[in-house]
């Protein structure tokens, strides 16, 4: 009889806030359904994988390995065209002008983002959360298997 694992704590907070950022996107598509242009945001995925994560979905975990990595390097890119352009950033809540912020803050904003998708996508390979998504044992030693 296979013995459930428990999720790991990290892993459960990836999930929840995966799905929050996802239901954030959704709502954002629905208030621009009010406006002359409909928005399609991508994000509402999330919601799903993070769904999927919950219930230790491997297909889920690669998603988000795979759209983590992404944001990583568009991330990596916005920086190095932010200082190369250095301009006041533009914040929008919903499509819609909120206020223009200081250079830094949009700076060290980007960078924040940076750290946690680097923290998201190291929890995605702890050995805890892949032995819950029995990709490895307990110890991190792999096992043969197929997502």
């Amino acid at each position: 009889m296979k013995e459930k694992i428990k999720i790991p704590r990290p892993l459960k907070i990836v999930a929840w806030l995966s799905i929050f950022f996802g239901i954030l996107a959704i709502f954002e598509m629905l208030v621009s359904l009010s406006g002359s242009r409909p928005k399609i945001n991508f994000g509402a995925i999330e919601f799903f994988i993070g769904r999927g994560l919950l219930r230790g979905s491997r297909t889920a975990r690669w998603w988000a390995i795979f759209l983590t990595r992404l944001a990583v390097i568009l991330l990596c890119i916005f920086i190095v065209l932010f200082l190369k352009d250095g301009g006041p950033p533009v914040f929008k809540l919903f499509g819609r002008k909120v206020a223009e912020i200081p250079a830094i803050f949009g700076l060290i904003l980007l960078v924040l983002f940076l750290i946690f998708n680097i923290w998201e996508l190291r929890v995605l390979y702890y050995k805890e959360v892949l032995a819950f998504f029995g990709i490895a044992d307990g110890n991190g030693k792999q096992q043969n298997v197929s997502v």
